[in-house]
């Protein structure tokens, strides 16, 4: 879906615009700042031959079943591994290397299509159930217990699932051997190099079968706020994006002359309670404090909804101070961390604010949980009983006049999904 965005003038955005302006200039500044982000100083590649895409921040790894991984993670491996299912636009499950899929008593066996890595070998069974049988222990499989080669052509998975094609959709990347190997790929590219802190270079895999993509080089820039994301645009060193869902996106997008494109999907921010030891009573009564409806009138409005409802029953005040992370470029999840600040610390509840990288704050941190309290964004079902739900948001990208193929995919499986289609028209 193509369209320019529109500014809601109310008078609700207003009076919300000026308390964000009185938080942010309030003094509760983190304690760390963010890096400055590294910014691309090469001239554009000629039309046609690269097309540049920016995303905000950088994955700690490639490796989608590491414990560092992120969403970015699977969004950049998106192209370069076939899944055994995976997730159209809509949120269906589209089988990919799957041919058939057999319900057992014990699970189900599902039948694969003769699919050759870029080497040129053949994708066997074994790297299926080698992939799978790292998925369920990295836990994206719930309900999976095991994966084994069933013949030369087919994979036994044992466990119980309502819908077999939707449940491997949500993490049945597979690997050569069961491991990531940026040589190898088996989707319409793979990767040429990797430079830490600045890209991913991307190119076509001469074993794909499949649609042949239109522009020889993908590079995808790592890039760490959105203002300088909407400069690279802007300046055509971007060719288009994916913006993390802004207070003000809209008017960004449209004073800077680009064409963007959202939807509604799975993408959720939540405050994420794993690095806490609250106890049910005082969760609920951050919960019921934070004042969501206020949050989703003045940041969401228009762009999201808000997710679920807030938990019940008895509220007791946290006795102890709170440390408050969030991740740095975010402008959404920072709003949204001095806001809840201030509603606390109004009630008696003293709390402290942590920015960092995006880059940290989705792997190291997402890992050890060294923090009290999290804001953060995740695709997918998050578990309501070790987080406060906050928002459903749009799934946006932006990009320049000219461009095409672009489009939104608001599922799991990100901005890269049909890269394939991503084309500069000469000028």
């Amino acid at each position: 879906m193509r369209r320019r965005w529109h500014s809601p003038r109310n008078r609700a955005w207003w009076v919300c615009a000026g308390l964000v302006l009185t938080l942010m200039t309030a003094g509760c500044e983190p304690d760390t700042d963010p890096p400055e982000p590294p910014v691309a100083t090469t001239s554009p590649q000629p039309m046609g031959s690269t097309f540049r895409f920016g995303v905000h921040g950088e994955p700690a790894t490639l490796d989608p079943y590491s414990p560092n991984a992120s969403d970015l993670t699977w969004h950049l491996v998106r192209p370069v591994y076939r899944s055994v299912f995976r997730f159209a636009p809509d949120g269906s499950p589209v089988a990919d290397l799957a041919g058939d899929v057999r319900q057992t008593g014990s699970g189900a066996v599902i039948s694969l299509r003769r699919v050759t890595w870029s080497n040129g070998d053949r994708v066997m069974p074994k790297d299926v159930a080698l992939s799978l049988t790292r998925s369920i222990e990295a836990g994206r499989l719930r309900g999976v217990t095991g994966a084994r080669v069933d013949g030369d052509a087919a994979v036994r998975v044992e466990g119980r699932a309502d819908d077999w094609a939707t449940l491997l959709a949500q993490g049945s990347l597979v690997l050569p051997g069961g491991r990531a190997d940026l040589e190898m790929a088996s989707g319409p590219l793979r990767i040429r190099s990797r430079r830490a802190g600045l890209q991913v270079v991307y190119e076509r895999n001469p074993e794909w079968a499949g649609k042949r993509t239109r522009t020889k080089n993908i590079v995808v820039q790592f890039v760490q706020s959105p203002d300088v994301m909407f400069d690279l645009l802007e300046n055509r060193r971007l060719d288009g994006a994916a913006p993390p869902s802004l207070v003000n996106l809209e008017e960004r997008v449209t004073a800077l002359g680009l064409e963007s494109a959202a939807a509604l999907g799975t993408e959720r921010v939540f405050i994420d309670l794993e690095g806490s030891d609250l106890t049910t009573a005082e969760r609920t009564f951050i919960a019921n404090t934070i004042d969501r409806p206020a949050m989703q009138e003045g940041f969401v409005r228009d762009t999201g909804e808000l997710d679920g409802s807030l938990p019940e029953g008895s509220r007791s005040k946290p006795l102890t101070e709170l440390v408050l992370a969030a991740p740095g470029g975010d402008e959404l999840l920072v709003l949204i961390q001095r806001v809840a600040q201030e509603r606390l610390k109004a009630v008696g509840v003293p709390v402290d604010l942590v920015v960092t990288d995006p880059r940290t704050f989705y792997s190291e941190w997402a890992v050890d949980d060294p923090f009290d309290l999290a804001v953060r964004r995740t695709f997918g079902e998050i578990d309501g009983a070790r987080a406060i739900r906050l928002f459903r948001v749009e799934t946006a990208i932006a990009y320049r006049p000219g461009t095409e193929g672009l489009a939104v995919n608001p599922s799991l499986d990100g901005p890269l999904w049909n890269v394939e289609e991503w084309y500069v028209k000469p000028q």
